[in-house]
């Protein structure tokens, strides 16, 4: 967030692909299966609104500005 607040950006966003989560359990940089809690983390939390989402990856949207209609997220 605060990298989106001094690019004055409306939102942020957090990408995870099935590329990352294979890489992350096969190089075990963190434990296997780490990046599917974090995305279940980021999506129970609210804040964050899922865009778009496949079994191949998933786009995550943050609104920023003080209004997340310029992020064009779903509600």
């Amino acid at each position: 967030m605060e990298i989106a607040d001094h690019l004055d950006a409306p939102c942020a966003y957090v990408i995870i692909t099935e590329s990352q989560r294979a890489a992350v359990d096969a190089t075990g940089v963190m434990p296997a299966g780490s990046l599917d809690v974090i995305l279940r983390k980021l999506v129970e939390e609210r804040r964050y609104r899922v865009m778009w989402s496949n079994p191949r990856g998933t786009l995550l949207g943050l609104p920023v500005a003080d209004t997340p209609k310029q992020c064009h997220l779903p509600y």
